[in-house]
């Protein structure tokens, strides 16, 4: 049991590929958080069940199963009280190739995207924005 400290934050990095994780590990590597790695859709809704997750950083363009559609099922509210784990709000952060897609992307859930190439100070602020936001903006 941890005792004066706080609970070390994590994130689910969904990306297709290994180098996506990695950049994810590398620019977040001095804020303290546990990174887990989901290759795809399924993986991830895998991963929400079974560990507490405080965001989401997906890729779009994932196989099986989009990160839009991964952003619309963790939206569904019956969906989403079977892996809250008490937690009354899950921010999703999106890694976009287009800025045309932007709007599709808030559509499904997405509270964040972040146009790719992304700087390593732009993104990690916007990591832990979401990390430390305790409730979606009204």
């Amino acid at each position: 049991m941890e005792t004066g400290h706080q609970r070390r934050k994590t994130i689910l990095s969904v990306n297709a590929d290994d180098i996506g994780h990695d950049v994810a590990e590398a620019f977040l590597k001095k804020s303290n958080v546990k990174v887990l790695r989901a290759f795809n859709g399924h993986e991830a809704l895998e991963f929400l069940f079974a560990e507490h997750v405080d965001l989401v950083l997906t890729s779009v363009m994932l196989p099986e199963m989009s990160g839009f559609d991964l952003a619309k099922k963790c939206r569904n509210p019956e969906f989403f009280n079977q892996f809250c784990n008490n937690s009354p709000f899950l921010p999703i952060v999106a890694l976009l190739s287009s800025p045309y897609i932007y709007k599709e992307a808030y559509n499904a859930g997405i509270n964040e995207c972040l146009l790719i190439p992304v700087s390593m100070a732009e993104f990690v602020e916007k990591v832990e924005l979401w990390l430390n936001k305790q409730q979606p903006p009204v």
